[in-house]
Order: structure tokens, then C-alpha cells, then sequence
């Protein structure tokens, strides 16, 4: 039996019905593809300026928590203006800034993995977004606190390590002082966050430092 030829309208309709399937699902991923890109390109003409990249809220929101994205950035949240008083903000940024130039001036710098930081008078509403990872009452917690948590520990214990290390190592005084200043600041700086996480959850613990 010979086959009957196909109307070219009902072709025509056929080819536009293809093309309004695949279409929206191809031009939404270009345009995932355009966002990224210029995402990528925009940390990478910061970073070719400074290794840490200074970040306000709108900035954090857009780049690290909006998706699209296929990089890490590890960002400092610290107080660095002088009506702060934060001493150890000041010994822990100098740490960071070294991290950063070691990571960006390396053979193995990529558009991967940024460094940045976020001043809190230059982004408090970020430090705001960031207490609906801690859940505000001592009779629950959220996955992501416990990893914060595990995070500040960990912090601390570094702290200690060094500090021991330059109590015990036979390295010349130079590089023990650093490894003892950076000791301190670590302890100081991730035991002040954990007292105050403790804070939030135990209303009326009456105990704190450097952080209410």
C-alpha cells in the first residue's frame, strides 16, 4: 500500500510545534550560560585587582547566594573600621590577605575558587541573612548550624596547634611569632563566635567576648 503525502501545513505546524518545545529550554540555558560568564568574568577583573574581594550585601546575594554557579568563594566576615575596636579583626585580616596573595600570585589559581570579605559597615544586612542558619531557641538546630559549628570548633583548635607549635617548634623566633599571632587571633576570633551562637540559642547567657 503506498503511502499517503503528508500536507505541507500539517509539516509546517509540525516544525513549529518542535521548535516552541526546544526553544524556551534552549534559550533558557544561554541565558544561564550569559549570567554565569559574566559573573565569572566580573570576580575575575576583582580579583586581577585584589585577592580578597570586598563584598556589600547586594554583591554577596548576586554572586555568592544566587545560582548560577560553578565556583567557591570563601569569604572573611569581619569588623575592620576603628570605632570596631576589633584587634583580632585587624590580625586575622592581615592572615587572610597572605592566604589570598599565596592563592592568586600560584601556578594553580583558577576561576574556580575566590577569596573575599564582607566588612560588616559595609554589608550588616549580610550578617542578618546569615543568623537563619542558626535556629534562635536551645531546643533545636538546623543541618547548616552544625556545620558551622563544627566549623568555629575547628577554628579554635587550629588556633591551639599553632600556638603549641610555636611553644615547641625549633623554627627561628620570626616564624614563631607569626604562628603564635596567628594562634591567638584564631582562638580569639572562632571562641568569641561560638560564645556567640551560645548567646542567640541560651537567652540570658550573661557571658561574651568581642561579640554581643
Amino acid at each position: 500500500m503506498a503511502a499517503l503525502p503528508v500536507p505541507v501545513p500539517v509539516l509546517a505546524m509540525a516544525a513549529l510545534l518542535l521548535l516552541g518545545c526546544r526553544g524556551p529550554g534552549a534559550a533558557g540555558q544561554r541565558r544561564k550560560e550569559m549570567v554565569l560568564s559574566e559573573k565569572v568574568n566580573q570576580l575575575m577583573e576583582w580579583a586581577s585587582k585584589r585577592s580578597v574581594i570586598r563584598m556589600n550585601g547586594d554583591k554577596f546575594r548576586r554572586l555568592v547566594k544566587a545560582p548560577p554557579r560553578n565556583y567557591s568563594v570563601i569569604v572573611m566576615f569581619t569588623a575592620l573600621q576603628p570605632h570596631r575596636q576589633c584587634v583580632v579583626c585587624k590580625q586575622a585580616d592581615e592572615e587572610y590577605q597572605i592566604l589570598a596573595n599565596s592563592w592568586r600570585y600560584s601556578s594553580a589559581f583558577t576561576n574556580k575558587i575566590f577569596f573575599a570579605m564582607v566588612d560588616f559597615d559595609e554589608g550588616s544586612d549580610v550578617f542578618q541573612m546569615l543568623q537563619n542558619y542558626i535556629h534562635g531557641s536551645s531546643q533545636a538546630q538546623f543541618v547548616a548550624e552544625t556545620h558551622i559549628v563544627l566549623l568555629f570548633n575547628g577554628g579554635v583548635t587550629l588556633g591551639m596547634v599553632l600556638l603549641h607549635e610555636a611553644a615547641t617548634s625549633d623554627m627561628d623566633v620570626g616564624k614563631r611569632k607569626i604562628m603564635c599571632i596567628a594562634g591567638i587571633g584564631l582562638v580569639v576570633l572562632f571562641f568569641s563566635w561560638l560564645l556567640s551562637v551560645f548567646r542567640s540559642k541560651y537567652h540570658g547567657y550573661p557571658y561574651s567576648f568581642l561579640m554581643s
